[in-house]
């Protein structure tokens, strides 16, 4: 693929499955999937090389999201992708040729690492700093994530369940358990690095909360927030009082035992 945009989107990187940190997520993708998707998959499927083939487009998260099917995260048998490059039916990809063995074991690792957000949103289930704490229930939102992968859930609907899934009224329930799974993606606000014992409490809570509205926006806008903290963008339309208004969630949030 040959454009910055499409290899922004494609950056997917794990986030269940296997026992690997998000580092070593983002490492792979870069190392060994980035460059195969380049070579391999750019050409005709981006829509700034004009109507993308079979309109399977890379060229942004949400029409990643939309090609249902083609990548089921977690389960690469089932996935359009893993199949066509496999040669195993009707669609086989790259037309130009069957890709070495080592690559498609290679996009089968990235599928059941999960291909998702959490590097997007720094997942991780410490919370770093000297003693690396452990996050409480933080797997409920890797699997949260996972789960809305595999349930093909609606880009916009996965947007507002992680930003403000306890409000949502009704609520997504589990067909079998009858929880709500809705205020599962609010675990969002509940990530991030944190000081274990900070000198200035009220400084480092200001902090905590910076952080995470300067990961809403370049997660979800693409935008860093983190400048409205002291001023008002100088360029985009971001002031001091929408860095306020994001931050208030993640406050309620956190105060809330996940």
């Amino acid at each position: 693929m040959r454009t910055a945009t499409l290899l922004q989107a494609l950056l997917l990187a794990a986030c269940t499955a296997l026992p690997v940190s998000a580092a070593d997520d983002l490492e792979f993708f870069e190392t060994r999937i980035r460059p195969l998707l380049t070579e391999h998959c750019g050409e005709c499927h981006s829509r700034q090389a004009g109507d993308p083939e079979g309109d399977l487009s890379f060229d942004s998260r949400a029409d990643f999201l939309a090609a249902a099917g083609v990548a089921v995260a977690g389960d690469p048998d089932r996935s359009l992708l893993i199949q066509a490059v496999r040669y195993d039916g009707d669609l086989q990809m790259p037309p130009a040729g069957k890709l070495p063995p080592e690559a498609i074991r290679d996009l089968e690792e990235w599928v059941r690492r999960g291909l998702a957000w959490p590097d997007d949103v720094r997942y991780a289930e410490t919370r770093g700093h000297e003693f690396d704490y452990p996050i409480p229930n933080a797997w409920r939102y890797r699997d949260w994530v996972v789960q809305a992968f595999n349930d093909d859930l609606p880009y916009d609907q996965f947007v507002r369940e992680q930003i403000a899934g306890d409000l949502i009224d009704p609520p997504r329930l589990d067909p079998h358990s009858g929880a709500n799974r809705s205020v599962v993606g609010t675990g969002f606000w509940l990530l991030g690095e944190e000081i274990h014992a900070p000198v200035d409490i009220a400084q480092d809570e200001a902090d905590r909360i910076d952080n995470r509205v300067d990961t809403f926006g370049k997660a979800f806008l693409g935008l860093a927030l983190g400048c409205a903290r002291c001023h008002d963008h100088k360029f985009d339309a971001v002031s001091g009082s929408l860095d306020r208004t994001v931050g208030g969630p993640s406050v309620e949030v956190y105060l809330t035992e996940f």
